[in-house]
């Protein structure tokens, strides 16, 4: 089943199937005895699979590198992720779509190199009662996001009260 990673809402999502394909075909076969791998996929015309299937990792390269160009991702700009967690699950929404429409605005009037995202329910909506949502904001550069980012955050008054909390994660590894 090589398309379920290839399915996360995330952008690094064929970069990961790329990874692991291989690294299961490595266990085929013992000693001298040869292995058979089989990779079954709906999508075998992804260039992930393909290139896996072809032994091509200039082909991968080429092709993931064009779609992060053309999507605006790493290591095109840097991405900033506002995770917004909390117990009560509309003041986590409301919470997010405040701070998440203050930004825009306050970006859209300072650079227009800066992409603000959502916000959207996260992935993994709920972790251990805690409602989850999230932002992206993508940028060139994040040195006119360290002065304006927190001090939106911090006059907001759910995050005041410490009903929400915010998570800054700069350049994240995971997007779930």
């Amino acid at each position: 089943a090589a398309d379920g990673a290839l399915n996360f809402p995330d952008f690094r999502s064929a970069e990961r199937t790329y990874q692991i394909l291989p690294q299961a075909a490595g266990r085929a076969g013992r000693g001298a005895k040869p292995g058979v791998v089989f990779i079954q996929t709906y999508n075998p015309e992804h260039y992930s699979v393909s290139s896996v299937t072809a032994e091509d990792d200039d082909e991968f390269y080429q092709k993931e590198l064009a779609f992060r160009q053309a999507e605006r991702y790493p290591p095109f700009v840097n991405l900033i992720r506002l995770i917004f967690s909390g117990v009560e699950q509309e003041t986590v929404s409301q919470s997010a779509k405040v701070v998440t429409s203050t930004l825009r605005d306050r970006f859209r009037t300072e650079s227009e190199d800066i992409e603000v995202i959502g916000p959207h329910a996260a992935p993994i909506e709920k972790i251990q009662n805690y409602y989850r949502w999230q932002s992206l904001i993508k940028a060139r550069e994040l040195s006119s996001l360290y002065t304006l980012l927190p001090q939106v955050i911090n006059d907001h008054p759910p995050k005041r009260n410490k009903k929400v909390r915010i998570i800054i994660d700069e350049n994240p590894f995971s997007m779930l």
